[in-house]
């Protein structure tokens, strides 16, 4: 554990290691090390801090329950320490992987909390950070439009702080956001902005150029250029780019990377005619988005595998399939609307309990200027009265 010059716990160098814990080993050790730390500290704010870090290597891990779980913790602590523009960053933390969960009620309390706080934080690298967890939150719930707005928001104040990683992984979101954005328009018969696939390979183009290599990696650059060939009906281009790639890609060990990478590349597979390969890949990724626990990766490489099937003329199969996507997004959609059911009943007992005390501080207040057994008005009343009346009247009888 490092500690800082007044001998405290220098919580700013252990999230920067959090954050820049690249394989297994290094995730395990310092997951270890802020475990330790949490077994003795005590203090709100501290603890606050240790659960961010712990969240910042476990979103490395795509645990994403357990993230969601150390951001509304770390929010509660915030909260009691006094500390709101924190509590607003835990907020927004917990809203990006709520909705990874699919839990839509949790996650839209704790994003219109970010929303309602954002304005008013003045520190770019917490901006970036909300605007970026926001911009999840939309990704995550198929907005894609807004979702880039919100990135583009985190990609002008990342370039404000500078920080060089961030802006990298915002111009990687932006182009992943402008891609689904398109596929959702086209899947829905809609023609999209020819300019998104412009904005999108411009995003692309500028990460490589200003990315080192170790940041072109982990965003990604190799699949999202393999995308952007792939709309524009590229797609045996797109396969050469990423066979060359192949090498590089072989070490990622997320599997949400792995799943987005083997969907990709299996698109393209189909559109190449190459459908039994195509097919295969395909499964891979379904394999990779099921490990991941992210339902939005699960969705996509889902209805990629019912499309890949059905090219093959595997109708049963692609039948199956699309019946399992159906039945997620039901499942999806009954766990929604039980927690706005749920929600609503909260909510109730809210306002019956707001009536309540109303009601009670009404009959409080008529008891203290009544008497009791008669209802007369007493001398508070009399004041009372006299105080509310004197301003508007020059003549006051009293009998």
């Amino acid at each position: 554990m490092e500690y800082n010059a007044l001998g405290s716990i220098d919580y700013e160098a252990l999230f920067e290691r959090a954050t820049l814990a690249a394989t297994p080993e290094a995730r395990e050790e310092s997951l270890a090390e802020i475990n330790q730390a949490l077994e003795h500290v005590t203090a709100s704010l501290g603890r606050a801090r240790l659960l961010m870090c712990r969240a910042r290597v476990r979103s490395n891990q795509w645990r994403t329950e357990d993230v969601f779980d150390d951001a509304r913790e770390a929010m509660s602590l915030f909260e009691t320490a006094g500390e709101v523009d924190l509590a607003i960053d835990a907020a927004s933390l917990g809203a990006a992987f709520a909705s990874r969960l699919g839990e839509l009620a949790l996650a839209a309390e704790l994003a219109t909390k970010a929303i309602l706080g954002q304005d008013a934080i003045t520190d770019d690298r917490l901006r970036a950070e909300i605007a970026n967890r926001l911009g999840i939150f939309c990704y995550s719930f198929l907005d894609y439009e807004r979702a880039v707005e919100q990135f583009e928001a985190s990609l002008a104040a990342a370039e404000r702080v500078p920080s060089p990683d961030k802006v990298c992984r915002q111009l990687h979101n932006i182009a992943d956001a402008l891609l689904l954005a398109w596929r959702q328009r086209r899947t829905a018969h809609l023609e999209p902005p020819p300019e998104w696939l412009d904005r999108a390979e411009d995003a692309v183009r500028r990460l490589l150029e200003e990315g080192t290599a170790e940041m072109q990696r982990r965003a990604g650059c190799h699949r999202l250029i393999a995308e952007i060939l792939c709309e524009r009906g590229r797609d045996e281009e797109a396969l050469r780019l990423l066979e060359e790639l192949r090498s590089q890609t072989s070490a990622i060990s997320q599997e949400a990377q792995r799943a987005a990478l083997a969907l990709v590349e299996g698109r393209c597979l189909r559109l190449a005619g190459r459908v039994d390969e195509a097919v295969a890949l395909v499964r891979s990724a379904v394999q990779f988005a099921e490990a991941s626990g992210d339902d939005h990766e699960l969705m996509l490489a889902l209805e990629e595998l019912a499309a890949c099937e059905a090219a093959a003329g595997d109708f049963p199969a692609a039948l199956e399939t699309a019946m399992e996507v159906k039945a997620r997004m039901w499942a999806i959609h009954q766990r929604q609307t039980r927690h706005l059911v749920q929600e609503v009943w909260d909510r109730a007992d809210i306002e019956r309990d707001r009536n309540d005390f109303q009601a009670q501080a009404a009959k409080s207040a008529r008891s203290a200027e009544q008497d009791e057994l008669t209802g007369a008005g007493n001398r508070r009343l009399l004041e009372r009265f006299l105080e509310e009346n004197s301003a508007h009247q020059t003549n006051v009888t009293i009998i």
